[in-house]
């Protein structure tokens, strides 16, 4: 949990095993990314998520808190597709936390092949295309992960404005660990 004797204990000998100080920079970004790090998996959870105007139940989480499926919406023509559609995971009675995003929508066959620039689609990886993570040397993939402010690669973020101004469509894809997620999606909104 959050504040277990235990997390405290661990968050503060990997502090120390690192040679972070007390108050510095460094340490209040490595204890915010490595906090997701140090949960609890949820197995074998009921998840239910409510996505555009209805509820769909998903298979149960697996034995490291993750859960998949596939859901079919069909509410809308594309005509009247909302371009963003948010979504929520419905927790138990009393459960106070909240999971939430969006899914854009993107129209049948506008990826294939490119007859407009709204028809572009771009797949693309996270880790050395759009931030500096330096993955081949793994001391400083690891400084850069959890020990200094992420940094864009130069010129990208200019590029990819460029492309979503002409309407491309962007999909990402990373091997970065999900407890990275929230700080790689705060990036790359603030880039």
């Amino acid at each position: 949990e959050r504040n277990s004797l235990k997390r405290r204990i661990l968050m503060k000998a990997m502090a120390k095993a690192l040679g972070l100080p007390a108050g510095s920079d460094e340490l209040a970004l490595f204890q915010a990314r490595a906090d997701l790090f140090l949960v609890d998996s949820e197995r074998n959870k009921d998840i239910k998520v409510r996505f555009g105007v209805g509820t769909h139940d998903l298979a149960r989480s697996d034995s490291s808190g993750l859960f998949a499926g596939v859901l079919h919406l069909t509410p809308w023509t594309l005509a009247t597709a909302p371009e963003w559609v948010r979504y929520t995971a419905e927790l138990p009675s009393g459960d106070p936390r909240r999971f939430e995003g969006q899914v854009k929508v993107v129209a049948p066959g506008t990826l294939g092949t490119p007859r407009t620039p709204g028809d572009l689609g771009v797949i693309s990886d996270i880790d050395d295309t759009i931030k500096v993570t330096v993955v081949r040397d793994r001391k400083e993939m690891l400084k850069n992960t959890f020990l200094r402010p992420f940094t864009a690669v130069t010129g990208m973020s200019a590029a990819y404005n460029t492309w979503a101004r002409a309407g491309a469509t962007f999909h990402y894809v990373s091997g970065s660990p999900w407890p990275l997620y929230p700080h790689l999606v705060r990036f790359m909104d603030e880039s």
